[in-house]
C-alpha cells in the first residue's frame, strides 16, 4: 500500500499599517514545517513569547532550557554571560571570569621555551610563562617593565646557556628599586656573574606587587643581588 502523502499549504496575507500586506506561506508535510517570510513565534497561554526563531538571520531566542540528546555543533564560538565564559570558536581558546574547577585529570601542555641570541631583551605580556633562554656570546641584558597591577602573577625564567654574565635590569629607568631578591628589599639589579659558574643559572622572576617583581634563583649557582640605594 503506497503511503498518503500530506501537504498543507497555508498563504497568509497580514495587513500592515500603512495598507499594504504581507505575505507569508506555512507548509506543512513530509518535509517537516517550512515558514516561508517571516519570523517564528511560541508563546504561552498568558502571552509570555518563550521561543522566537527570525527568518531573515536565524537567530533563535529560548526563555526556558533547552535539552539536546544528540551531538552539538557550535562553529562560532560560546558566550555565557556577556563576559564570565567564552570559547573562541576560531582558535578554540577559553576565557572564564572566576575559578576553574577540575575534578578529573587534566593534561597541561610543556613550557615554551624562548630562544635570547641577542645581547639585550625587554620582557613583554607574550614572554609570562616562559623560560627565555640565553645563549649570546657576550653579557645578556634582560629589563623588566615597570611593575604595575597588571603584571601581579606574572612570572617567567630566565636560563643562562654559556659561560657569560647574566643580568635582569628591574624596569625603565636608573634606581628603580623594583626587584626583591636574597635579603634585599629594593634592589635595582639582580644577575649571574661568578665565574665558571654561569653556564646552568637560572632566576625565577614574578610580580607580587603594583610596584616590585620577586626574584629567586631556580638554580645553585651564585647569584648577585645588587644592594639597596643608600
Amino acid at each position: 500500500m503506497k503511503k498518503l502523502a500530506i501537504l498543507i499549504v497555508l498563504t497568509l496575507l497580514v495587513a500592515a499599517s500603512a495598507g499594504a500586506s504581507y505575505r507569508y506561506k506555512l507548509k506543512i508535510g513530509r518535509g517537516g514545517l517550512l515558514l516561508y517570510g517571516g519570523n517564528m513565534t511560541v508563546k504561552s497561554l498568558a502571552g509570555a513569547t518563550k521561543f522566537t526563531l527570525l527568518g531573515a538571520s536565524g537567530n533563535t531566542a529560548i526563555a526556558g532550557t533547552l535539552g539536546v540528546t544528540g551531538a552539538t555543533a557550535l562553529n562560532g564560538g560560546i558566550t555565557v554571560g556577556a563576559t564570565n565564559f567564552t570559547v573562541n570558536g576560531t582558535t578554540g581558546a577559553v576565557t572564564t571570569a572566576s575559578n576553574l574547577s577540575v575534578a578529573g585529570t587534566s593534561t597541561l601542555p610543556f613550557v615554551p621555551v624562548v630562544n635570547q641570541t641577542i645581547a639585550s631583551r625587554t620582557i613583554s605580556a607574550t614572554d609570562y610563562g616562559k623560560v627565555i633562554l640565553c645563549s649570546f656570546a657576550g653579557v645578556t641584558t634582560v629589563n623588566l617593565p615597570a611593575a604595575t597591577t597588571a603584571t601581579i602573577g606574572a612570572e617567567f625564567f630566565l636560563a643562562q646557556t654559556v659561560d657569560q654574565a647574566l643580568r635582569l635590569v628591574g624596569g625603565p629607568i636608573e634606581n628603580n628599586n623594583a626587584l626583591i631578591a636574597d635579603g634585599v628589599l629594593t634592589s635595582d639589579m639582580v644577575s649571574f656573574e661568578t665565574l665558571n659558574r654561569k653556564v646552568g643559572a637560572m632566576m625565577r622572576v614574578m610580580g607580587v606587587s603594583a610596584t616590585q617583581w620577586l626574584v629567586t634563583s631556580a638554580c645553585s649557582n651564585p647569584m648577585t643581588v645588587e644592594p639597596a640605594d643608600p
